[in-house]
């Protein structure tokens, strides 16, 4: 996750969508990587969302 989030660091003009993994443990330990780079990042044009449906996904 970590050499994710940072080559996402180095994109410009570029638009993602990040969906929050299960609430398991190393789930909720990969949310808190997300939600800290969301914090640390304001340059990029993002989402994540903690829940979502098939149709909301794909809308």
């Amino acid at each position: 996750m970590n050499e994710l989030l940072g080559a996402l660091e180095k994109l410009e003009n570029v638009h993602f969508v990040f969906t929050v993994p299960n609430a398991d443990t190393d789930g909720r330990n990969l949310f808190k990587m997300i939600e800290k780079f969301f914090i640390k990042q304001s340059k990029l044009e993002g989402l994540y969302f903690t829940r979502t449906t098939p149709v909301s996904f794909l809308s």
